[in-house]
């Protein structure tokens, strides 16, 4: 009788109280609300968030397509209910379930910015968006090095009706998301990116890695990331002796995606500006604007401007001026 009446409250019934499938938070409605119940169950690693979430159903309710997991493709699935006026309980499987499991996708992650800010970024990319309307995934990171700070959208998933990252777990991230409109574009994009304060006085490099994808990312090929927290925007080029005239190299990689270097060297000790501009002689960021020992440099570009966002596709110039000397090259930022 004990095992029977388990059953029972697993099922449709939970210990006498009725359970309708898509009504996550037991109101007699589906709702926006409950679409959103099923998102943060699947970000908070299984376990419904206090609140209206956290009822005897919301598991049950919550995994619309009754496939025994709750992820962002069931949310999506009772959003769309919401919006064809459907009431609970759904029919299972349930409405509107059209994730794109099939397609043959490659999942990677690629750090942008090094700790001159006490922080690393991630971008989280994917090669192809076509169709991709749900997804989640989980990232593992080292605790003893990184603290998450924030999860934003990338370019493919800004706009997005609900997108989120979570530490449900010490040292993993849950991220995920749904819209009701599917990605149009087949050309790799950022879904995520993801950024950690570094540990005061920790000095680090190793290694973040994906697992566990879901619905739209269910069977994606996952890769892994090195990382490191020692480097820096600008760094010293220890070569032998000192540069007999003032000399600034053309960026590598050019044209570039994530990140590009360009390497300049000064024979005196100088005050150093290297800026970039924009095709129409805009400046957009200050690389280096200090005094500098004689010298080789390398300094690094991540894409982004003075306020941190990350710029568009082009062209761009960059420009050192130190004493008299005075350098313009052209670079080729590509997404």
């Amino acid at each position: 009788d004990d095992l029977i009446g388990l059953n029972i409250c697993q099922g449709l019934w939970t210990c006498g109280i009725p359970c309708l499938l898509g009504d996550v938070n037991d109101d007699g409605f589906i709702t926006p609300g409950d679409a959103l119940c099923a998102f943060q169950i699947y970000l908070n690693g299984g376990t419904p968030p206090p609140g209206e979430c956290d009822n005897p159903c919301a598991l049950y309710a919550a995994d619309a397509n009754c496939d025994g997991a709750v992820t962002p493709g069931d949310a999506l699935i009772i959003f769309n209910a919401y919006l064809g006026g459907l009431v609970p309980p759904l029919e299972c499987p349930s409405f509107g379930m059209n994730l794109n499991k099939t397609v043959n996708r490659e999942i990677s992650l690629a750090q942008l910015t090094g700790s001159a800010y006490d922080e690393v970024t991630f971008a989280l990319k994917v090669n192809n968006p076509l169709d991709l309307s749900a997804f989640g995934i989980q990232l593992g990171f080292p605790e003893d090095a990184l603290i998450l700070d924030r999860v934003t959208p990338g370019e493919l998933t800004d706009g997005w009706e609900v997108f989120g990252g979570l530490e449900s777990l010490a040292g993993v991230v849950n991220i995920g998301g749904f819209d009701g409109q599917a990605i149009e574009l087949t050309d790799s994009g950022i879904l995520a990116y993801i950024t950690f304060k570094v540990k005061e006085g920790v000095e680090s490099q190793g290694e973040i890695w994906l697992y566990n994808g879901v619905d739209d990312l269910d069977g994606a090929q996952l890769g892994s990331g090195e990382f490191t927290t020692i480097t820096t925007d600008v760094r010293s080029l220890h070569s032998p002796g000192i540069p007999d005239e003032y000399g600034l190299n053309q960026n590598y990689p050019n044209p570039f995606n994530m990140e590009t270097e360009i390497i300049y060297q000064i024979p005196e000790a100088v005050f150093v500006e290297l800026e970039i501009y924009n095709s129409m002689g805009q400046k957009i960021r200050s690389l280096v604007s200090e005094n500098q020992s004689a010298g080789r440099y390398a300094a690094r570009w991540d894409g982004r401007d003075e306020a941190g966002n990350f710029v568009s596709s082009g062209i761009y110039l960059y420009r050192l001026k130190a004493a008299d000397f005075l350098s313009i090259k052209k670079l080729t930022l590509v997404k």
